[in-house]
């Protein structure tokens, strides 16, 4: 039981150190060539643009016909259209903003993990290499 512990601790104490004082190299950022990176902005823009001419045809046909009441709710809805535009916009950049964050979690785990298997590997083999020592030494 007394091993156990000691084993335990040791790998705990060799974690610390290595986490606080460690010489480790972090692991390096993954560049982002944004020139490969599809311009989603541009994509939203042409679109946006596209219907916006479809409904400008569609009013030039209709509005002279219309109503106050239809005129001014054309003018909320055209301001609403323009909000929900820039949300768009702003909603095109998410998928690619998710990939670099998965890339640099994943980063995080598999330091962690690796320095948890270094530390049980020394705080499991330390005491015996300790004992080897101590028999030449």
């Amino acid at each position: 039981m007394n091993r156990i512990i000691s084993a335990v601790g040791c790998a705990l104490l060799t974690f610390g150190s290595l986490a606080t004082f460690g010489r480790v190299e972090a692991t390096p950022r993954p560049a982002v060539d944004w020139s490969k990176v599809p311009n989603a902005d541009a994509q939203v823009e042409q679109m946006i643009a596209h219907r916006n001419a479809l409904h400008q045809q569609l009013l030039d046909q209709t509005l002279p016909a219309a109503s106050d009441d239809v005129k001014a709710a054309l003018d909320k809805a055209q301001n609403l259209q323009k909000d929900i535009d820039k949300l768009a916009i702003s909603a095109a950049k998410v998928p690619v903003l998710e990939a670099e964050l998965k890339k640099a979690h994943a980063a995080i785990w598999r330091d962690i993990v690796v320095c948890l298997i270094l530390g049980a590997a020394i705080g499991f083999l330390g005491p015996k290499i300790a004992k080897l020592v101590a028999v030449f030494g």
